[in-house]
């Protein structure tokens, strides 16, 4: 947050700031004011240096000791703005304890402000509480101060005492800011401090903020196995709104559990279970089917038996109302997509249906043009990303455009993707477009770059297994073997794919263990016996029989290059590099139907 200054143009900004210090205003005063009005033109560094210069002339001031922790956060200077926000912390804690400060209620809007006060060892902790009871007395709409008292009991472990507090700020409808009182709201979720007056209060105030903070508190309560009260407060959100605040955010409402494929298909099972145990029919049967499609998706794909439930789940959304519920559609499109090439037709006539209903949602768009690419429609699927691209909002920009450009590796086309991967990171996305360039990179011969972009995106994301087989073929390419084998061992014992087998062969072949690339040979062939008949004939090699080290090792080689820039393991991904022979050859596009089927 900024300290509010005039809506004036800048330069008649900047004319008042000179008036200011001629008429002997003190002068961290003047840098404050220049710092602010450098910001407002987008000059960072200018504005940390006006700030510096201020606390620098008034130490003991409030708002330059508050501005300087603010800019260096923002700056990316972690360590030197933690110094910075224990000093805001201890002026604080003096202002608090003193006559009422009138800054010191804006100030504490600030998330960061309240996280160094919050942060402090308990006697401070506890002095915060008391003062912040006190001024809430004097000023009970004071939404920061009522922010840092819920949050500071929360860091105290006071739950009983936070919970209250907050209920109460959304009882009165005083005091209380929707996206701090949402992240207070999830804490104490996971800490089981959601009692039934913090419920009725929440349905009756969140829930009528267009939605804020959905996401977050209805994932917290699925995943704290709150299935009724997620469901009554998502359907006090669609009460009061409609579906727009909705929008995608359920779709997979686990994520904060941060489990790695291979973990989660025994969690979803888990978590099915406790599902059908809490079951409802009647106004939240919606929800349930919603989320018992899901974790059948991800509980077996692909297992026969699991596809039939989870399209039984589909036809009786179908069946709803799908003006109210239309976002339950476009999570169907995977159980589509699970079928195999005959659901990627109705992958499409699905998406086609939610994006009738919501035209700018660019995450639709993308899946269907994902299926499009795979049915062999090229041109349209590509036509729908650029179109995806155009609609998402700028803040979502970003990963429009990393959706495209992991489009464009698949196909192959490694420069066009690289250069959509570099615009997305310029728009700010780091979910998944590292792993992605950095395989565009590898597969333009640029090792060095692969390589490094590889590593920045597991750093962000440990969890992200495509980059660990990415990683693994870099690190065999460049000859350090060994590294190689430890992140293809991790992929395959956390999950597997065709391509961690063929890499881990590989890395094997170049360490003269031919018994081990043999076996890896043997896993692939067993579990994916059509994608390596295809390459067998594909690369010319005997259609049976066991093949020799030389011939596994070609086996190897040519199916990496066949797959192009495929390294997910989904199997409808096979239309996109299975195509000149009849095995794995795309299908043809199905006549379009008047309605989707589930």
């Amino acid at each position: 947050m900024m300290v509010p200054g005039g809506k004036q143009d800048l330069g008649d900004e900047a004319s008042a700031i000179r008036g200011l210090a001629r008429a002997g205003a003190p002068s961290h005063e003047v840098h404050l004011s220049l710092g602010r009005l450098c910001e407002k033109a987008g000059r960072l560094e200018p504005a940390l240096a006006h700030f510096r210069k201020a606390w620098l002339q008034a130490p003991q001031d409030l708002a330059a000791a508050f501005e300087l922790a603010r800019a260096l956060t923002r700056s990316g200077r972690k360590a030197e703005a933690g110094r910075s926000w224990q000093r805001f912390s201890r002026l604080a804690l003096k202002a608090l304890a003193g006559p009422p400060d009138p800054l010191l209620p804006t100030l504490l809007l600030d998330a960061d402000s309240r996280a160094a006060l919050s942060a402090l060892a308990r006697p401070g902790r506890t002095h915060v509480v008391a003062s912040c009871r006190r001024l809430l007395v004097r000023e009970p709409g004071a939404a920061g101060v009522r922010a840092l008292l819920v949050e500071c009991l929360i860091s105290g472990r006071r739950f009983k005492e936070a919970g209250a507090a907050l209920a109460e700020a959304l009882d009165s409808g005083r005091g209380w800011e929707p996206v701090s009182s949402a992240a207070s709201l999830v804490r104490l979720i996971e800490a089981g401090a959601f009692s039934a007056r913090l419920e009725r209060a929440v349905l009756r105030a969140l829930a009528g903020t267009a939605g804020q903070g959905f996401p977050q508190v209805y994932s917290a309560l699925v995943c704290s196995r709150r299935f009724r009260s997620a469901f009554l407060y998502g359907e006090a959100v669609l009460d009061a709104f409609g579906p727009g605040p909705i929008r995608l955010e359920a779709a997979w409402p686990w994520f904060r559990m941060g489990f790695t494929r291979g973990a989660r298909a025994g969690i979803c099972q888990a978590e099915s279970e406790a599902l059908s145990k809490a079951w409802e029919e009647g106004r939240l049967r919606p929800w349930f089917s919603h989320c018992r499609t899901l974790l059948i998706n991800n509980t077996g794909r692909y297992d026969r038996e699991r596809l039939v439930e989870a399209r039984a789940e589909c036809r009786r959304i179908m069946r709803m109302d799908l003006g109210r519920y239309w976002w339950l559609l476009p999570p169907l499109v995977m159980v589509k997509f699970m079928s195999g090439p005959e659901g990627l037709q109705e992958a499409v006539d699905l998406g086609r249906a939610a994006l009738g209903r919501a035209p700018d949602e660019w995450g639709v768009r993308c899946r269907v043009a994902e299926a499009l690419l795979c049915l062999g429609e090229e041109a349209r699927g590509l036509a729908e990303f650029e179109e995806a691209v155009r609609l998402a909002p700028p803040v979502e920009r970003g990963g429009a455009l990393t959706w495209q450009g992991e489009a464009l590796l698949w196909l192959g086309r490694y420069s066009e993707a690289r250069s959509v991967l570099d615009a997305a990171v310029a728009a700010g996305s780091t979910v998944f477009v590292f792993g992605w360039r950095g395989g565009a990179a590898l597969k333009l011969g640029d090792l060095k770059a692969a390589l490094s972009d590889l590593d920045h995106a597991l750093d962000l994301d440990r969890f992200d297994m495509e980059a660990y087989v990415w990683r693994g073929e870099a690190l065999r390419l460049l000859g350090r073997h060994q590294e190689s084998l430890r992140d293809l061992d991790h992929h395959i014992k956390a999950f597997g794919s065709l391509w961690s087998h063929l890499n881990r062969g590989l890395a094997r072949c170049a360490l003269a263990d031919a018994a081990g690339m043999l076996a890896d040979l043997k896993a692939a062939c067993k579990r994916w016996p059509e994608e390596t008949a295809y390459i067998r004939e594909r690369a010319g090699l005997p259609r049976a029989g066991a093949l020799s080290v030389e011939q596994s090792r070609r086996f190897m080689e040519q199916g990496l290059r066949f797959g192009m820039g495929v390294r997910r393991e989904e199997r409808h991904l096979n239309g996109l590099w299975m195509r000149p022979f009849g095995l794995g050859a795309r299908p043809k596009p199905r006549p379009r139907r008047g309605a989707p089927r589930a």
